[in-house]
């Protein structure tokens, strides 16, 4: 449950966690959520089931400038593939196998739920 996790996080590390459910237009089942060891416990890794294949969303705390948005950006290291993009100031991560641009629809879907507010 999305909301029993931004619960959880925002108890444990402090700050307000967004977790989009993955279901409307995404094609994901929601996991759970773990913190990223390379970062202190500071990042967010959601996980995400995605026909078979688990799927990672990260998540850095918002920075300074709250109001920031960038456009999705795509990446493909090691058989990964990747988007970031910012958000409200938090910036994000999908990352899954796949090549160049196999997520890039997931990522959309995940920032419009995001965006909307969509009940979960």
């Amino acid at each position: 449950d999305a909301r029993a996790l931004e619960a959880s996080w925002r108890e444990w590390q402090g700050w307000d966690l967004h977790v989009p459910t993955g279901e409307a237009g995404a094609g994901l089942r929601l996991l759970g959520y773990r913190r990223c060891v390379l970062t202190e416990g500071k990042m967010a890794h959601v996980l995400y089931d995605r026909g078979g294949s688990v799927v990672s969303l990260f998540v850095m705390p918002a920075g300074v400038d709250r109001g920031a948005t960038v456009a999705h950006a795509e990446l493909e290291m090691f058989g990964q593939d990747a988007v970031l993009w910012t958000s409200y100031g938090h910036t994000y991560a999908l990352v899954g196998r796949g090549g160049r641009g196999a997520l890039t629809p997931v990522a959309a879907a995940l920032e419009r739920e995001l965006t909307a507010g969509t009940p979960r």
